[in-house]
C-alpha cells in the first residue's frame, strides 16, 4: 500500500537528506511507519539509530538548526512533537533523545518569538502565528521557557523589557561564511537572501 512504499523510499533516501531539520524529519518519518506498519519492528530500530545520528549534527546543543530559520525549527518541533504521539499510540516510551530534542527546539524556538509571540520572517521563513506558536510548542514541551541567550554556534541573543522582546542574530555558524564554496554554504545555512535573490534574477 501507498503507506510501505513511502516507508521504503524513507529507508533508501533518509540519510541523504540535506543535513538539518530535512534528515531529522525524514528519520522520523522512517521511525513512524515502523511503528505504524504492523511487523516493522526493525524498522523502528533502525530509524531510531538513525534519528540519534541526524539530531548530533542537525541540532545544536542550544536547541538551533543550521539553517537559523525560525519556522524551520517550528516545523521540526511540530513533527517531533507528533512523533511523540505516535509511541504513544502505540503505547510505548519514546527514546530520551525525542524528548529532549523536542525541549531543547521549543526553547530555542520560543527564545526568537517577538513580542506577540509570533515568529518573524527570518533566514527565508515565513512569519508564523502567535496561535500556531502556542499550539505546536504546548504539544511538545508544555513546560519549555524562551532561550534567553543562545550559545555560540547559533549566535542569538534576547532582550526583553516588559512585553516587547529583541532578537538579535549573529554570524552564521561555522562552514557558512567565506572561502571557495561560500555562496553553496550559504544557500545551506542561511536560506534565500540577496546572493540568492542575485542569482535567481540573473545579477
Amino acid at each position: 500500500n501507498h503507506l510501505a512504499r513511502v516507508a521504503r523510499h524513507l529507508d533508501r533516501t533518509a540519510d541523504r537528506s540535506p543535513v538539518g531539520t530535512q534528515r531529522i524529519i525524514a528519520w522520523c518519518g522512517v521511525i513512524a511507519s515502523g511503528l505504524l506498519i504492523a511487523g516493522n519492528e526493525p524498522r523502528r530500530l533502525f530509524g531510531e539509530a538513525g534519528l540519534e545520528k541526524a539530531l548530533a549534527g542537525g541540532l545544536f546543543g542550544d536547541g538551533g538548526i543550521p539553517s537559523r530559520s525560525p519556522e524551520n525549527l517550528l516545523n521540526l518541533v511540530d513533527v517531533l512533537a507528533m512523533l511523540g504521539k505516535v509511541y504513544e499510540a502505540r503505547k510505548m516510551v519514546a527514546p530520551e533523545i525525542v524528548g529532549e530534542a523536542a525541549d531543547r527546539a521549543t526553547c530555542a524556538v520560543l527564545g526568537v518569538t517577538l513580542g506577540d509571540g509570533g515568529l518573524s520572517s527570518w533566514q527565508g521563513g515565513m512569519p508564523v502565528s502567535a496561535a500556531r506558536v502556542q499550539a505546536v510548542t504546548r504539544a511538545a514541551s508544555p513546560k519549555g521557557r524562551p532561550l534567553r541567550q543562545a550559545r555560540r554556534r547559533t549566535g542569538r541573543g534576547r532582550r526583553v523589557r516588559g512585553r516587547p522582546g529583541i532578537g538579535a542574530v549573529g554570524p552564521s555558524p561555522r562552514g557558512c561564511g567565506t572561502g571557495p564554496r561560500a555562496r553553496v554554504r550559504r544557500r545551506r545555512c542561511q536560506g534565500p537572501g540577496p546572493d540568492r535573490a542575485r542569482d535567481v534574477l540573473g545579477r
